[in-house]
């Protein structure tokens, strides 16, 4: 079974506490907001870029795009991305913890 991973840092910011990016390098397009409590899988090997370890994941369904960021190509939704796991290795904060076997897919 694939890992589950739950949002645990919240941001303070009004449009969610961790950033989705369309590819595993720090400054790719974001595409979609998680926010405290929601619950991914991760579906692929994670990645270590300058001391922040990602992981590609399948969003909760009815993940949106942020604001301003579906056009008229691309869906409003959102089905996978990449994600910053734990970023304490450079500094920063770890935003995710894993889930027990109980956890479903799902926003907070």
């Amino acid at each position: 079974p694939a890992e589950r991973w739950r949002v645990v840092r919240r941001s303070g910011a009004m449009s969610g506490d961790v950033v989705v990016r369309v590819g595993f390098m720090l400054n790719s397009e974001e595409v979609a907001m998680l926010s405290i409590g929601d619950v991914v899988e991760c579906v692929d090997d994670k990645v270590t870029i300058y001391g922040v370890e990602r992981m590609y994941v399948a969003l909760p369904v009815g993940t949106r795009a942020p604001f301003g960021k579906a056009s008229l190509g691309s869906p409003a939704s959102v089905s996978h991305g990449w994600v910053s796991l734990d970023a304490t290795a450079a500094g920063g904060p770890r935003f995710f913890e894993m889930c027990d076997d109980s956890s479903s897919l799902g926003k907070a």
